[in-house]
This record gives C-alpha cells, structure tokens and sequence, in this order.
C-alpha cells in the first residue's frame, strides 16, 4: 500500500490522472485474481473491463486525412479497397 500513500501526499500538480487510474485497476485486477473463484470476483472482473477502456486514437489517418483513426482503420480505404476488387472480378469475369 506505499505506493497508493505516496500517490495521495503528492503535491496535486505531480499527480497524473492516468498514472492514478492505471495504478487502480492494476490493484482492481489482482483483487479480481484473488477472488474469481467466488460471486463477488465475477462482479469485478465486468467492473475491470471498464477499466480497459481504450483512448481514442488522435492522430490523423494517412489515407482520408480525417482525425481519429488510423490508415489500417479507415473505413474508406476498406470500402475503396472493396469496390476495386470487386471491379476486377467482374473485368476477370467478362473475360472469361
């Protein structure tokens, strides 16, 4: 429990949120270890998986430019990348 005490007698400028919340849901985790057996370590693990949420990508997508997501997330790449296949199908097919 040192750590959790050297958290709260920092001075408020130091502490992080995220450092804060992370050291949280590391202790929320091994509680979770500790208990899954019982009814009660099946409630903290829904509880954890709050925890994990993720922070939303900020940076700009090389391919549509747009703020948010990555290029290997871009939904118009993957639609371009759908309708070309699908053009090239139906090329391969007339061929035929």
């Amino acid at each position: 429990m040192a750590p959790v005490a050297s958290v709260v007698s920092a001075p408020l400028s130091s502490v992080d949120l995220q450092a804060i919340q992370k050291r949280l849901c590391s202790l929320e985790a091994r509680l979770t270890q500790m208990t899954s057996s019982t009814k009660v370590g099946s409630q903290m693990n829904a509880n954890y998986d709050k925890c994990q949420t993720r922070q939303k990508f900020v940076g700009k997508c090389h391919y549509c430019s747009k703020v948010g997501h990555k290029m290997n997330k871009c939904w118009k790449l993957k639609r371009d990348l759908a309708e070309k296949d699908q053009k090239s199908e139906s090329k391969n097919n007339s061929l035929k």
